[in-house]
Order: C-alpha cells, then sequence, then structure tokens
C-alpha cells in the first residue's frame, strides 16, 4: 500500500518533516536556511549552488 505525501508546510526541500513556520527562513528541524530561488521562486537552502528544482545558480 501506498500513501500519498502532503505537501510539506515548511518547503523545505532537504528534509521531510511537516509542520514548522512556512514564513520562517529557518527549517528548524534540519536547522537550514531556506531562501527563494530568484530563477523558479522555489524553496533552496541557502548556500546551495544549484537550486534542486530549476538545476541553475539560485541567487
Amino acid at each position: 500500500m501506498t500513501e500519498q505525501k502532503e505537501a510539506k508546510e515548511c518547503g523545505c526541500p532537504y528534509c521531510e518533516v511537516e509542520g514548522h513556520a512556512p514564513d520562517s527562513e529557518l527549517c528548524a528541524p534540519c536547522e537550514i536556511v531556506i531562501v527563494e530561488c530568484v530563477h523558479c521562486g522555489q524553496p533552496v537552502r541557502d548556500g546551495a549552488e544549484v537550486c534542486p528544482h530549476c538545476g541553475k545558480p539560485p541567487k
């Protein structure tokens, strides 16, 4: 049996934790600072060289 995962409220693409502050820049459970990619607008780890969503540099 396969369950569908609901969208994470935090928007963090790096952890599986749900339910923490969506407006926060810090994903508290995995302690990663999340910023918005300037190319696609998706959440990405601050300091990442490549956005996991669009494959371009996030800044």
